[in-house]
Parts: C-alpha cells; structure tokens; sequence
C-alpha cells in the first residue's frame, strides 16, 4: 500500500475527521481538500444514486462517495456505480486504484466546470468509462471517455437529463 492511501486511511480514521458533513479528499502531495456541501448537495446525491440503481441493467450498486487513487491523491466522486467485485473488495481494499464505470460529481458553488473536468481525467485515468457531472439546477452532463460529451449516458441511456431531487 502507498503511502498516500496509508495517509488517507489514517485520515479517515482520525476521530476529528468523523461525521464530517461533508467530504474528504486529498492532492497527490497529500493536501487535506475538504468540500463542505449544502443540503441540496445531499439531495442531488441521493436522487441519482436511486435513479442509477432503477435504471441500470448491469449488475452493481450506486455508492455515495467511493475513495479513489489517482495520480492527484484520493479523489472521491459523489456518487459511484460499483460492479459486484468492486463491491466485494470494497470490504478488503479501503481504496481502490480502479475506478468505477460510472463515477458522478455534483457541482456546488465552489466547483468550476474545469475543475470537474479534471476530475473527470482521473477518473478515466483509473478506468471509469463515463463521468456525470450534474448542476444544482440538476442539468445532468454525461463524458464518455475517448469521445467527450454526449447528450445521454452510454452505460445508463435511459437515465434523465434533469432531475429534481425535491419530487417524491
């Protein structure tokens, strides 16, 4: 294990960085970046995550905030498709190197687009094949790695362009 996932682990494990209400991450020099999120961040998480668990057809489990290795220290998208093997190494492996396929980022007033867009080569770096970017108008931007953006996702094409997490 890295030193950089051996710094994070031990982050995590730190009982001043428990029931943070927002999320962790870190720079490859192992810069401590923490996002602090409003409850509409929450809200956007939680709609996507259970509109990828209806609208999947391949077998796996949308994660919230899945821990990421990347060339740029530990990155962790808000919400994850998991296949079933990354699901069962996720008890083993407290970060992993490979990516999800689909890794969703939900942009809040402190993230640019290029930001998001440089995550989004990470993520690809590590093996994701489709990287979501939804605004808090819940606008939903689907990169496909290799060929940009497309107007719908290619692993989840039935998944909405808009969402409102406040409809139930």
């Amino acid at each position: 294990m890295s030193n950089a996932i051996l710094d994070y682990v031990d982050l995590v494990e730190r009982p001043e960085f428990q029931d943070l209400p927002y999320k962790v991450e870190t720079t490859a020099g192992g810069q401590i970046i923490m996002s602090p999120h409003l409850n509409i961040h929450s809200a956007f998480q939680r709609a996507i995550e259970r509109k990828l668990e209806t609208l999947m057809e391949e077998p796996g489990v949308a994660l919230q905030e899945f821990a990421i290795q990347t060339e740029d220290g530990v990155k962790v998208p808000d919400v994850a498709w998991v296949t079933p093997e990354q699901l069962k190494q996720a008890k083993e492996i407290r970060i992993t190197s490979e990516a999800p396929k689909i890794c969703v980022e939900v942009k809040s007033k402190g993230n640019t687009t290029s930001e998001i867009d440089a995550k989004a080569q990470l993520y690809f770096a590590q093996g994701a094949e489709e990287v979501w970017a939804c605004d808090l108008e819940g606008q939903m931007r689907f990169q496909i790695r290799n060929l940009g953006y497309r107007s719908r996702s290619q692993r989840c094409p039935n998944f909405p362009t808009t969402l409102d997490p406040f409809v139930i």
